[in-house]
């Protein structure tokens, strides 16, 4: 919605309602427009996406974008179930100490595929069950300020 110094409107844009989300804040600009950020549930890889729409001073203008908000990502491991091997990709925002950690079942380490300081991107990490025996895993992403578990099973 835009409105001039007397408060009566001068156009409105609406943007559709999305289950399980929506605007989380709506802050007015400079040139009175509108930035409007919000989420949407189960969408991105941890289960949410981000979004952030511009409503210019033109009324046809919405120019909606997902920004690069950077974001730790520990994703499934592929294949799953695994025989023997397994990828892990993780994601880092930003330089930072990592350790991925496997654990069995009964909570025991099992062994540490990272513990180095990684560069921000994507990481694809091997991880060789070796003489583990068959069963459900868990892998832990630890950093300073994050930590993801999944769990993976490996089937000999």
């Amino acid at each position: 919605m835009r409105v001039d110094d007397a408060g009566d409107t001068l156009w409105t844009e609406t943007i559709p309602t999305v289950p399980f989300g929506g605007a989380t804040s709506v802050v007015q600009t400079r040139d009175r427009g509108f930035l409007v950020a919000g989420m949407v549930a189960g969408s991105g890889p941890n289960g949410s996406t981000v979004y952030l729409a511009r409503l210019s001073t033109d009324p046809n203008s919405v120019q909606p974008r997902i920004p690069s908000v950077p974001t730790y990502c520990l994703s499934q491991n592929y294949p799953n179930p695994f025989n023997s091997s397994t990828h892990i990709r993780i994601e880092i925002p930003r330089a930072s100490r990592v350790t991925l950690t496997i654990y069995n079942s009964l909570g025991e380490k099992v062994s540490v595929v990272v513990d180095d300081l990684l560069r921000p991107g994507n990481h694809v990490l091997r991880f060789n069950a070796g003489d583990l025996s068959s069963g459900n895993y868990f892998y832990q992403l630890y950093t300073e300020s994050h930590r993801e578990i999944r769990m993976m099973t490996l089937v000999k």
